[in-house]
């Protein structure tokens, strides 16, 4: 959808910015009509939204904010052709390319944000540890085949040759090896395994030869159980967070009060010091107001923190520490 507002926010960019020949009522068509399929299409979804939050749950969220710029701009513009077409063009002018570049920025802000967050999570997610086969041995212990590790069940022994990660948590039965504990334990120096140890799950076996009973599915054993902590902790919020939330929810109330005022402002400027008729006064006063709501949108408040309380657990997790809250990485700063 990005791409797709951005192929057409270009040629209202070309039309308005580049030195072309006077065609003003063609361009401006066509701007409508690209301006227009942006308003509808791509920035469509972020009415409903809006609209729900304000309507059900009393809050008014970023999401209003980009509806109001984005809006307010475009029918500004619609009613400013109107006059050009007319014969008797505003001052300003119609500016599409503002609603329309509002618009594609605003969809590359979050396409940017949700890439780099997944990537983030997916480059240090600890699930990587876990190997999608194991080599399960035969009832009689005669024959090994390999499956997928998800179809392992409880009394089921399997092998782990030398070299490999291990499929999931279990005993081993017979054999000898030494197995890198580090990503899991921290443990610097490889354990020695032989029959009656525990092996866990993603831990890289040394130059020996297991054989395993399994005491974890691959659904549940550490693996899972730390990935769980880790997921948990992205979603649960610091308490710096409230404080973020709460200076978000006043952010969009006090802008549209700025630009009320601005407006409001400008009107009296136009009229009482630049003399201008009220209608000239109405149009620049606007333009300012449009500007005020265009540079206040879209607000980072709102995803500074969750994005930190990502990338901080992803990192952590990479080097051996998991945190259980998105509270507990605050603590962890002092």
């Amino acid at each position: 959808m990005t791409a797709f507002s951005a192929v057409l926010t270009t040629p209202v960019l070309i039309l308005a910015w580049a030195p072309l020949p006077q065609h003003e009522i063609l361009y401006g068509a066509v701007s409508l009509t690209l301006a227009t399929i942006v308003q509808i299409v791509v920035a469509g979804p972020f009415y409903p939204s809006a609209l729900r939050a304000l309507l059900f749950t009393r809050v008014i969220e970023m999401d209003l904010l980009i509806v109001l710029s984005t809006s307010t701009a475009y029918i500004f513009s619609i009613i400013a052709f109107a006059y050009q077409v007319r014969g008797h063009p505003l001052l300003s002018g119609e500016f599409f390319e503002t609603s329309t570049l509002l618009v594609t920025l605003i969809m590359l802000g979050r396409l940017v944000s949700a890439f780099a967050r997944h990537k983030a999570v997916e480059s240090i997610s600890i699930r990587s540890l876990q190997i999608e086969t194991a080599l399960l041995l035969d009832r009689d212990g005669s024959g090994v085949q390999e499956i997928d590790a998800r179809l392992l069940q409880y009394g089921d022994i399997f092998k782990v040759i030398p070299d490999s990660r291990i499929a999931t948590d279990g005993i081993v039965v017979s054999g000898e090896s030494e197995v890198d504990e580090s990503n899991m334990t921290g443990e610097a120096v490889p354990v020695e395994k032989s029959a009656g140890s525990n092996i866990i799950a993603g831990c890289l076996n040394g130059s020996g030869t297991l054989i395993v009973r399994l005491t974890c599915l691959p659904g549940e054993n550490t693996i899972s159980e730390i990935a769980a902590m880790i997921d948990a902790a992205k979603f649960s919020k610091p308490k710096i967070q409230q404080l973020a939330d709460q200076v978000a929810s006043y952010f969009v109330p006090v802008i549209v009060v700025l630009t009320l005022i601005t407006f409001a402002i400008w009107v009296a400027v136009g009229i009482a010091i630049q003399h201008q008729s009220k209608s000239s006064a109405v149009v620049q006063a606007l333009t300012y107001a449009i500007s005020v709501l265009i540079v206040s949108c879209p607000c980072a408040i709102g995803l500074a923190v969750p994005m930190v309380a990502v990338i901080a657990g992803g990192v952590g997790a990479r080097h051996g520490v998991v945190f259980k809250s998105a509270e507990t990485i605050e603590i962890a700063r002092k």
